[in-house]
């Protein structure tokens, strides 16, 4: 995309720095307005930034999708744990939660590796950002189909 290597590693510390304010602030977010609301704030917009991310060229786009991706991003986190919580319990919420944790890590190993076969075989990023923004968007989805159980 010739940007510089340092550009690009700012560009990962916008996003690590944000994806702190996400976890901060949407935990406290979903608890005012709930967590299936909460996922979904957080899930949309990732999807349309991984869309928006195969047109991007200029420098300030690039800080825009960090910005707003890494915020959703670590704001999925603590909605999770608590949407965990909420349909579970709390008396075995550690394990449960461990196992969806552990699920999220498989993903996050296979999906840059996916990535990468994509790219050696199309020579290009496109088709996995696509993905990545389609999966996105039907979490989102399905987030809006689950019923919330009434405790």
């Amino acid at each position: 995309m010739n940007i510089s290597l340092t550009v690009a590693a700012t560009f990962l510390s916008v996003v690590g720095a944000s994806n702190i304010v996400g976890r901060i602030t949407m935990g406290s977010i979903s608890d005012r307005i709930g967590r299936k609301f909460s996922l979904t704030i957080c899930l949309i917009p990732m999807g349309v930034m991984m869309f928006w991310l195969t047109t991007i060229e200029s420098t300030w786009a690039f800080y825009t999708f960090s910005a707003i991706f890494g915020f959703c991003y670590g704001g999925i986190t603590p909605v999770v744990a608590a949407t965990v919580g909420r349909f579970f319990g709390l008396q075995h919420m550690g394990s449960i939660y461990g196992s969806v944790v552990i699920l999220a890590g498989v993903g996050g190993a296979v999906g840059p590796f996916l990535a990468g076969y994509i790219y050696d075989v199309t020579n290009s990023y496109f088709l996995a950002f696509m993905l990545g923004g389609i999966m996105s968007l039907l979490a989102a989805l399905i987030v809006h189909f689950i019923k919330m159980p009434k405790h």
